[in-house]
């Protein structure tokens, strides 16, 4: 009876070792599609998540760079009168046709810089202009003081 209980026993655990196997085969090639799969997923929303990210960083840079673009026309714009007054004042000198036609630019820059730049760049072209207007009226302008005041306004 021993060798026949020991026949049973071994016939029980070699069906149970076999099917054990291939069930830890089946669980381990099942386990690792369904770990493939989940990583599938995950990558694709990511994926989808950095294309988004990706489009809205685009849109801010061409925002950006069309902003700074527009900066610049702006300051070009602004500066045209003021060279060309500084020009007059420094070499042929100022008439009154001079002081108008400042005065006109003037204005539509202080509308333009109202509008459009930070307000310490209004204020730097404000003091700017109060500067030359003050030299003009009490007759001491001086370019090195005019010169600090337009750094402070373009490096704004």
């Amino acid at each position: 009876m021993s060798t026949e209980a020991f026949e049973i026993a071994q016939a029980i655990l070699l069906s149970l070792g076999g099917g054990g196997v291939i069930i830890f085969a089946l669980s381990s090639f099942l386990g690792k599609m369904w770990a493939q799969r989940i990583l599938q997923c995950e990558k694709s929303e990511h994926d989808k998540e950095l294309s988004e990210f990706k489009s809205q960083l685009d849109t801010l840079v061409q925002k950006r760079s069309l902003n700074y673009q527009h900066k610049i026309e702006l300051y070009k714009v602004t500066t045209a009168p003021l060279v060309e007054f500084t020009s007059l004042i420094t070499t042929s000198g100022l008439t009154k046709d001079h002081l108008i036609e400042f005065d006109r630019q003037r204005l539509h820059i202080v509308a333009q810089l109202s509008l459009f730049a930070p307000q310490n760049v209004f204020d730097a072209f404000n003091d700017t202009v109060d500067y030359l207007y003050d030299a003009l009226e009490q007759d001491n302008y001086s370019f090195s003081e005019f010169r600090i005041k337009v750094l402070k306004f373009f490096l704004k």
